[in-house]
């Protein structure tokens, strides 16, 4: 865990706090996941239920009220592996849930459950490499919740089970941003340069022009 997490949860390594807005940062070819994993054999069900290994971020949507238990904060959960056990079947889960609350009430905010590459981790026992394109993913969850912005709190890597265990390995895990030259984040700030640069000049000519 890095970050800050809301209601006044915990506090731990301090992260780079972005904003996301959404359509620029918020969008494909800004921020990518690199991740080398795998998850073991050793995985089962108790009753119906359901087994996931995330890497959450938690957002900010409100600053005023980030620490306030009964807030309404943002978390994004990129899902990595995930299935689920119902009418004696296991099936892998690879759609978008989105939800406000949880149910054993432990918070009021927005979930956003996603994933991008199908059937990551789909077989036990073996390493996976993927890169995940994260911008694309908080632009659906900002959509979602109805928000032009948010700002990344906290990011952690979650293994979860209901009614159900399991083991899994993280050889490595790398957030980074590297905006590609056709991203909406490179094409704003180089318009905004382009007006910018396009101003000064101006003003310099209208300098000229009165002296």
């Amino acid at each position: 865990m890095c970050g800050v997490l809301p209601h006044g949860w915990d506090r731990y390594l301090n992260i780079n706090q972005i904003e996301f807005r959404k359509n620029i940062e918020a969008e494909e070819g800004f921020i990518f996941l690199d991740v080398k994993a795998k998850r073991s054999l050793n995985f089962g069900f108790y009753n119906e239920g359901w087994i996931n290994l995330f890497v959450s971020f938690w957002f900010m949507l409100d600053n005023d009220t980030f620490n306030d238990p009964n807030s309404t904060q943002l978390v994004v959960d990129v899902r990595l592996f995930g299935l689920q056990y119902r009418s004696g079947n296991v099936r892998y889960v690879i759609e978008d849930i989105a939800f406000q609350g949880h149910s054993l009430g432990i918070d009021n905010d927005h979930h956003y459950i996603t994933s991008d590459n199908q059937f990551f981790l789909s077989e036990a026992n073996q390493y996976y490499e993927v890169q995940l394109d994260l911008g694309k993913l908080f632009k659906k969850a900002l959509t979602y919740c109805g928000r032009d912005s948010a700002r990344l709190m906290e990011i952690e890597i979650v293994l979860e089970a209901n009614y159900g265990y399991a083991e899994a390995e993280i050889d490595y895990i790398k957030i980074y941003t590297d905006p590609k030259p056709n991203s909406s984040y490179v094409l704003v700030n180089s318009t905004m340069i382009f007006l910018m640069a396009f101003i000064s000049l101006a003003f310099i000519a209208i300098l000229r022009v009165r002296r």
